[in-house]
């Protein structure tokens, strides 16, 4: 199962990336003598992003939402159409603290 999540164009699929995925999952599954069918993709209709420059954080966002609540690829759909501008500065924050952190544990 392949979980397709995109803040800029969340309700399309890319399927050049998703033919370059394809190809990848099947030389994986040759190599390891694996006869699997095409892997089955999901659609993750997630937050659309504003802008063009947020992904990373929404993409830091996602993965936060998804350890959080697994359940939410299983509903295909996040509860929110957008993250506002509070919940992007948060994963900000908890970014730069642990920076931060490993910074001063290189430094010690």
């Amino acid at each position: 199962m392949v979980y397709y999540l995109d803040s800029l164009n969340p309700d399309d699929l890319d399927h050049g990336l998703k033919g370059v995925i394809d190809v990848a999952l099947r030389m994986f599954n040759a190599q390891k003598g694996r006869n699997r069918k095409n892997a089955i993709w999901k659609i993750i209709q997630c937050p659309t992003q504003a802008g063009k420059v947020e992904c990373g954080y929404y993409v830091m966002r996602f993965m936060k939402a998804i350890i959080e609540d697994p359940t939410i690829l299983t509903r295909s759909k996040f509860n929110n159409q957008t993250y506002n501008q509070e919940e992007i500065d948060d994963v900000r924050v908890e970014w730069a603290d642990l920076v931060e952190t490993l910074l001063q544990d290189d430094v010690e």
